[in-house]
């Protein structure tokens, strides 16, 4: 799975130890603070738990750049959709 691969990523690691948070929380914050609406799911309560508990910290400007830089190619669609954007390139 695409995303396993991502958690396993150093930055996303060590920034979420900075918070004693998760990866996936990590990427939760960060898609937040970007201006993109974060669709999470998990069928594991206590992952769902976890998804919420995302606005007890926040993710540095020099941490949010080095996120940025780990664009994958995945894409999301603007809202109101004018087509599909990379969520990395800033635009909305």
């Amino acid at each position: 799975e695409k995303a396993a691969e991502l958690w396993e990523e150093p930055i996303l690691v060590s920034i979420a130890a900075k918070h004693s948070k998760s990866v996936p929380q990590v990427l939760i914050r960060w898609a937040i603070q970007a201006g993109v609406v974060p669709l999470v799911k998990s069928v594991s309560p206590d992952r769902t738990q976890q998804n919420i508990q995302v606005h007890d910290f926040t993710v540095s400007t020099a941490d949010m750049a080095d996120i940025a830089k780990l664009d994958c190619g995945w894409r999301h669609n603007s809202v109101p959709s004018g087509g599909v954007v990379s969520a990395f390139d800033g635009e909305s």
